[in-house]
């Protein structure tokens, strides 16, 4: 779980520096399609994160929506 959890950080890590390098702004969410499930990150502030795992089967565009608005309700929490 280690090794995955920084396998993670490290490609969202590389995701956001893209995003700020071409002038997209900073990485908001990030999904990750595995054969048995899916990992979706979303950003809360610098530094902190909501980490969803979900089946493959689950509603992940509800899912998606649900974590954004989750995030921007405990943005003012973590800064």
């Amino acid at each position: 779980v280690l090794g995955a959890h920084q396998q993670h950080a490290d490609q969202r890590s590389a995701a956001d520096q893209a995003g700020r390098e071409l002038k997209h702004g900073r990485l908001q969410q990030f999904s990750v399609y595995a054969e048995e499930a899916v990992v979706l990150i979303t950003t809360i502030a610098a530094g902190y994160f909501l980490l969803l795992v979900l089946d493959r089967d689950s509603l992940v565009g509800k899912a998606r929506l649900l974590s954004r608005l989750t995030s921007e309700r405990l943005h003012s929490e973590f800064i």
